[in-house]
């Protein structure tokens, strides 16, 4: 596809909005990049991806948020401090997402017709 050509490395958060439509990070993937770095919170309102403004729509922020793997991506979130709300710029190193455990089913058990397995004598 030609979205292949970006990469899909991303930095392992999982996008949501909140109540005033904001981008915001819902959770932070175990062992993800944001994770190892500490650089995301659950709770970050993503402002800006690359220097570019996002425009209350989670998708795209993902989407822009992904790319080539090592390559770090650039971040204007805003946080709750103590002193109220806080703006702060970050980067994160893109990295391939954790391999989930459970897709490596047995390829045989796919389709092998029972008719044909060798009889064991």
């Amino acid at each position: 596809s030609a979205m292949g050509m970006t990469g899909s490395a991303n930095v392992g958060v999982e996008l949501g909005k909140n109540e005033k439509g904001e981008v915001v990070v819902k959770d932070v993937v175990m062992h993800g990049p944001a994770y190892k770095t500490g650089r995301l919170m659950k709770g970050d309102v993503i402002l800006e991806v690359e220097g570019s403004r996002v425009a209350f729509n989670a998708d795209d922020a993902y989407r822009s948020m992904r790319g080539e793997k090592g390559k770090p991506v650039k971040l204007k979130i805003k946080r709750k401090g103590l002193l109220g709300d806080e703006t702060l710029t970050t980067s994160i190193p893109r990295d391939d997402p954790p391999a989930p455990k459970e897709e490596k089913k047995p390829a045989q058990t796919l389709s092998q017709p029972r008719a044909q397995s060798p009889a064991n004598k």
